[in-house]
């Protein structure tokens, strides 16, 4: 993959988390949200096992949505 297709796609992926947490900061966190967000992360992790380079986006995200 090339550099303006990831920065392409980490474009699109950092617009939905600044969505998300603009969501976050208005609506309650109830458990079921929780259990999600913490599927949502495993699911990350899984996935830079398979895709090492992917590594610097996740962790930017996971920055982003602390």
């Amino acid at each position: 993959m090339n550099i303006f297709r990831k920065i392409k796609i980490f474009n699109k992926v950092n617009k939905i988390v600044k969505e998300i947490k603009a969501y976050f900061g208005k609506t309650h966190i109830d458990k079921e949200m929780k259990e999600i967000i913490s599927d949502l992360k495993a699911d990350f992790e899984r996935l830079i096992q398979k895709a090492p380079e992917l590594k610097e986006a996740y962790l930017f995200l996971k920055d982003l949505i602390k």
